[in-house]
């Protein structure tokens, strides 16, 4: 009788052909106006980090400051978009956790480079970027970052960046993060 009852209990895990598994994914779609050198063009960027990307705490942790309660978080984070069209780069946001709605906080710092994960922020700062945009590698990048909402998070970027000869590249838009579980095939 013991082995019978046992017996669903184990068909039902995840790994068996009837076991219920998930894929989890943190998402971010932000319209935006991208201006390179005074031109201005209008796309919608996007991008995702799912758990087998990062380590399974750091997932826990972009999912708890992107999508959670960014109120009661403390964590430095980092997410990526990249950008759209006939050239290779990105746009990367590192923030700094706790956030409240209603707060702009300045980016105080640039870095090269980008991706999904933990960041340490120098001490004082709430926001720092980066941009890369085809040749194009901003040196400094400088605006502001406005919290319209946190559970989920949707951020107003408006960032200019400056490369070594003095070309610009501007980011505005409204980054909206949210998460997404789906079934999947248990393997």
């Amino acid at each position: 009788m013991r082995v019978l009852l046992a017996l669903p209990i184990l068909l039902a895990a995840c790994g068996s052909p009837f076991g219920d598994c998930s894929s989890e994914r943190v998402e971010v779609s932000l319209p935006a106006t991208i201006e390179r050198n005074g031109v201005p063009e209008n796309v919608t960027l996007g991008d995702a980090v799912a758990v087998g990307n990062v380590s399974v705490p750091d997932f826990a942790t972009l999912r708890a400051v992107l999508t959670g309660d960014a109120t009661s978080e403390s964590a430095g984070v980092i997410w990526t978009v990249p950008l759209s069209g006939a050239t290779q780069g990105w746009v990367s946001l590192a923030i700094d956790a706790p956030l409240s709605p209603g707060t702009t906080l300045t980016v105080g710092s640039t870095y090269d480079g980008a991706g999904w994960g933990l960041f340490d922020l120098p001490a004082g700062t709430k926001a720092a970027a980066s941009v890369r945009d085809d040749s194009f590698a901003a040196t400094s990048v400088t605006g502001t970052v406005e919290v319209l909402g946190v559970m989920p998070l949707r951020l107003r970027l408006d960032l200019t960046a400056t490369d070594a000869s003095n070309a610009t590249v501007r980011v505005q838009g409204d980054a909206a993060f949210s998460f997404v579980s789906q079934p999947s095939p248990c393997t």
